[in-house]
């Protein structure tokens, strides 16, 4: 970029979990990522709040791996996430817990900025979970 900041697409902070991407982030990183999406106003994004269960899950269910590797981003809300982290050389210091991430997140939004939807079903298309998210 020619304002000299690193654009987060070009600064690799993920490590491999049992096939599974895992991004380095903690829940400031991750504030920070959803911001420059929504100034982009591009396209929907996907975080995958992912746990060790999520990641156990992966190995059996090819759906739910491919799922996760879609995501734009893959987030560490558990210890042992953030300890494999640590031992691949990131400094995480906590998990992205998912409901202290939205609260953190909400505070610095008016809410008619955004539309935003929240998943555990199977996904939906762009277009259906915009309309079910304003219903």
């Amino acid at each position: 970029m020619s304002n000299g900041v690193i654009a987060y697409e070009d600064v690799v902070r993920s490590y491999n979990l049992l096939g599974v991407r895992v991004d380095a982030v903690q829940i400031a990183d991750t504030i920070a990522r959803m911001e420059e999406w929504i100034s982009r106003r591009d396209a929907c994004h996907v975080v995958a709040v992912t746990d060790m269960h999520s990641v156990m899950e992966a190995q059996h269910d090819k759906g739910f791996k491919g799922m996760l590797a879609g995501a734009d981003l893959v987030v560490p809300d558990g210890f042992p996430l953030v300890w494999m982290g640590r031992r691949k050389g990131f400094a995480l210091r906590s998990r992205v817990c998912g409901p202290e991430l939205m609260t953190e997140f909400a505070k610095r939004r008016h809410p008619r900025d955004i539309a935003i939807s929240f998943m555990e079903e199977p996904l939906k298309s762009p277009e259906t979970s915009r309309r079910d998210s304003r219903a």
